[in-house]
């Protein structure tokens, strides 16, 4: 959730955020991937660490894996956020998000 994130920043920060979200990853928004059992990639933000581990994915749906069913695991460079050149938003649509935040 970014409810009240935008309220607490200047809208250059925000349009940053949004231009290059790997620039600056915030604390809680690293992302992990995961290879599991059948060679399957699950990237998303680690919810609960233990047996099982809970990973959230992209929709925000929780997936539970059993530890002995995790093969590998990395921390990801870069944000799990697509860059807003890759949303196609014209700049109208850009600065309406930047204002949304901003006052939400």
């Amino acid at each position: 959730s970014l409810a009240g994130w935008g309220r607490g920043q200047s809208r250059e920060i925000i349009l940053k955020a949004m231009l290059e979200p790997s620039a600056e990853l915030s604390h809680g928004f690293e992302g992990t991937e995961l290879l599991v059992k059948g060679d399957k990639r699950i990237q998303g933000f680690i919810q609960a660490e233990g047996d099982p581990l809970v990973i959230r994915v992209f929709g925000g749906q929780d997936v539970v894996v059993a530890e002995g069913d995790v093969k590998s695991r990395k921390k990801l460079k870069t944000s799990l956020m697509a860059p807003a050149n890759r949303l196609g938003l014209s700049a109208q649509e850009l600065r309406d998000v930047v204002e949304y935040l901003k006052l939400n």
